[in-house]
């Protein structure tokens, strides 16, 4: 507050004083956010000597503390940005990523110009993958100035993508970002982009071709915004979109011009409409008939059910391949409905232990398979999955205690394992168990409780917990499927897209090493669809010609997620072998090796968890599993 002339108060206003009043209130001047000091301006020359400074950990710290402070400070971000650049030349490859890392935040603020580019740009030639495809996320954020710097920054990646072919998709995703946020600029570059020419007609370019297609993605991207690019582009431009909104969508967007050009709105939404509709029928009654017979079928009826079903399902795989994936969903849950009956019926017939525990094991599988190799199942498909491992891993309970010596000790522990996992899992899903189940875990409680009254030794509870017990209260279990699954059309496969070693490259290649020594093959892949548990799990499966299988587990610093359902991998495999008299080849697949709930040997006397590898699909043919084939030759010496 402020004494004026005549003794009253004035508050300090943001209006400038008009000047017209004797001993008026001068208001105080607003102080803007990035005028704000937060350190002396004197002290911010230690910045660039910090950057410039021998030794590594220095210039990491100054990297890391000008990103820090400068991603929400525009004004210092645009003076950051000449120096956070001149930081990619820098010897050491973590440096320059961290730069890379620290300046991605940073482009939104302002404009990359012609020299700015020139410096950022020759990270592109960087031998580390790692910090190329920073670079390509970079260059997805930024502000370009005009279309000459559009037009140098497209001709490097081009240049690089021919270099580094592993970089394909990361290009790709780059070139895109590009169009859709330069698409005026895109716009009087793509003439020239596309090679058209306004005399002669053009013989239409090769979809395989990746620089062809590079420059496809860019234009089409730019197209999405500026229709007017599409009048500029070659009719056969048209064709290659439809193949491509269709391989890839997540790389290119809708074009209206393209969509309307195809064919009449009216018949598209009619024809569309009614294959949706006979799509679904097919689904759901496959669905309803696989429930109905596991739930309300005979005995004797059951196994020719699931027959004709599986029959059915099988043949909606090779004939539609627009609900390929779902029914071969179907199948392996419809597998897992006639195992679990197969073992119901043959608990109570007296069948042998050995095939009875070999059918569990199979049905152990086959829903690791579908836990593995699908991704956006329902949750109450899921719950109903492990309300049947529940059953099935009870069932090997209670053989233990009835017919393996000591059985009665091990079966406590495991049955208090067992629900312990049955919890913890429900929680996890957010879902509540069946009637059934939550009797059936009530009763083992009371048993485990008993126990506990007379005694703390779990030796003691043999007397409170038998085979014929549990067996006599899964009378009447089944897999609680619910009625209708809605969201059948949305679960789609986890699979694997192989970029490097080539198919054709790595057949005619040996790699030698010194036999008894370890030797590295590079690898590089995409994983679809795979969630941080299945990373976690994530495992290269080699197999040698002896039959032996080794299995390889990639760092955690070699999984690249680029989005939320893609994810990079590039690691080097280590193999090692024996001296062999020629060359050979060994196998490796890419999957998730996963623990079976309860792995019993019969043979021995005590409880034991057996590994199981669930192998991948390869994302370009979905029926078949990813399998890479290289030839080595372990030799004497070099």
């Amino acid at each position: 507050m402020k004494v004026l002339n005549d003794g009253s108060t004035a508050a300090q206003t943001d209006e400038w004083s008009t000047g017209k009043k004797l001993g008026e209130d001068v208001p105080m001047e607003r102080e803007e956010e990035e005028v704000q000091s937060l350190i002396p301006i004197q002290a911010c020359g230690a910045f660039v000597t910090a950057l410039e400074d021998e030794f590594m950990a220095v210039r990491e710290a100054a990297v890391y503390s000008l990103g820090k402070l400068a991603v929400n400070r525009p004004t210092f971000a645009n003076a950051t940005i000449d120096h956070l650049a001149d930081m990619f030349n820098d010897e050491i490859a973590q440096i320059r990523l961290d730069a890379i890392h620290a300046l991605t935040p940073l482009v939104i603020h302002g404009v990359l110009g012609q020299e700015q580019l020139n410096t950022i740009l020759t990270g592109l030639d960087d031998a580390a993958s790692d910090n190329r495809m920073a670079l390509h996320e970079l260059l997805s954020r930024s502000h370009l100035a005009d279309a000459a710097c559009v037009k140098q920054c497209v001709q490097i990646l081009l240049r690089t993508l021919g270099r580094f072919p592993t970089d394909r998709e990361s290009t790709y995703r780059c070139l895109a970002s590009i169009g859709l946020k330069h698409a005026h600029l895109v716009q009087t570059l793509a003439v020239e982009l596309l090679g058209v020419t306004p005399v002669f007609d053009m013989q239409e370019q090769s979809i395989e071709d990746e620089i062809y297609l590079a420059k496809l993605v860019l234009v089409l991207n730019a197209a999405s915004k500026q229709p007017v690019i599409c009048s500029l582009t070659p009719p056969y431009v048209k064709k290659h979109y439809r193949f491509l909104r269709c391989a890839s969508p997540h790389l290119i967007p809708k074009i209206k011009e393209y969509e309307q050009s195809i064919i009449s709105e009216s018949s598209v939404c009619a024809s569309s409409s009614m294959i949706d509709l006979k799509v679904q029928s097919l689904l759901d009654n496959a669905y309803k008939r696989m429930v109905e017979a596991h739930i309300s079928a005979g005995i004797s009826e059951k196994s020719a059910l699931f027959k004709l079903i599986l029959r059915d399902l099988e043949a909606y795989q090779t004939i539609e391949e627009e609900i390929a994936v779902p029914a071969r969903f179907l199948h392996d849950l419809c597998n897992v409905m006639n195992l679990f009956d197969i073992v119901n019926t043959g608990i109570r017939s007296g069948d042998e232990i050995t095939t009875i525990f070999n059918i569990i094991q199979q049905a152990h599988r086959k829903i690791g398979w579908i836990e593995s190799q699908y991704h956006g199942v329902d949750k109450k498909i899921l719950a109903a999955l492990r309300e049947c491992t529940l059953f099935l891993n009870l069932i090997q309970v209670a053989i233990l205690i009835d017919h393996i010596p000591n059985g009665q000790k091990q079966a406590p522990k495991l049955v208090q394992e067992e629900i312990l996992a049955v919890e913890n899992r429900f929680k996890k899903l957010d879902s509540k168990p069946s009637d059934f189940t939550t009797k059936l875990i009530h009763w083992l409680n009371e048993k485990l409780s008993e126990t506990v009254q007379n005694g703390s030794n779990l030796e003691e509870k043999k007397d409170f917990l038998s085979g014929h017990g549990i067996i006599a209260q899964l009378t009447g279990a089944y897999i609680p499927a619910p009625e209708t699954l809605p969201s059948l059309r949305k679960i789609s496969m986890k699979s694997v897209q192989v970029i490097d070693p080539n198919k054709d490259v790595q057949a005619e290649k040996i790699v030698k090493f010194v036999s008894g020594l370890p030797t590295g093959v590079e690898l590089n892949c995409m994983l679809h669809n795979l969630t941080a548990e299945d990373l976690e799990k994530f495992r290269i499966k080699i197999e040698y010609p002896d039959e032996t299988i080794a299995y390889y587990r990639p760092r955690s610093t070699e999984f690249i997620t680029l989005s939320n359902r893609l994810v990079r991998v590039q690691t080097t495999v280590l193999i090692s072998a024996q001296l062999w008299a020629e060359a050979s080849e060994i196998q490796l697949c890419c999957g998730v090796l996963l623990s079976s709930p309860q792995g019993i040997s019969i043979g021995a006397n005590e409880y034991t968890k057996e590994n199981f590898f669930v192998p991948l699909p390869d994302a370009d043919e979905p029926t078949q599993f990813n399998k890479i084939s290289v030839k080595i030759h372990p030799v004497n010496r070099m």
